[in-house]
């Protein structure tokens, strides 16, 4: 398991030992994704210098990566650190809603496909 990504419930099947119901697997890996999409958008390592059970105590308390935990080090072309609060609103919406604890509250990966392009095409898409 790559704890950086989990989502609350991968996180306590394997703590308790069990498989994640089938039915889980779809809304865990839009919580990764969204974790992902963030990783990508801000070039930075979510949860740096965290240990596994610090994460997962993270994740667990309802915390989410963020601007605070993303590392100094990391720095745009320009010489600047994007952070997640330089991230348009609208993404930002986006990543919250697909990394809510409650899976039933996630985007459908449709959905979540149909917003990212969306966003795409609103700033920009790959500059023409």
């Amino acid at each position: 398991m790559t704890v950086r990504y989990a989502a609350p419930e991968v996180i306590g099947a394997f703590q308790r030992g069990i498989s994640l119901d089938r039915a889980a697997f779809l809304p865990a890996d839009i919580f990764s994704a969204a974790v992902m999409l963030l990783e990508c958008l801000t070039r930075a390592v979510p949860w740096p210098n965290m240990d596994m059970q610090g994460i997962v105590s993270a994740v667990q308390a309802g915390q989410r990566p963020g601007a605070d935990a993303l590392p100094v080090a990391v720095q745009d072309l320009a010489g600047q650190r994007p952070g997640a609060d330089a991230l348009p609103v609208a993404v930002q919406d986006l990543v919250r809603a697909a990394w809510q604890a409650d899976p039933a509250m996630r985007p459908h990966a449709a959905t979540l496909r149909q917003q990212c392009a969306a966003l795409f095409v609103a700033v920009g898409g790959l500059g023409q």
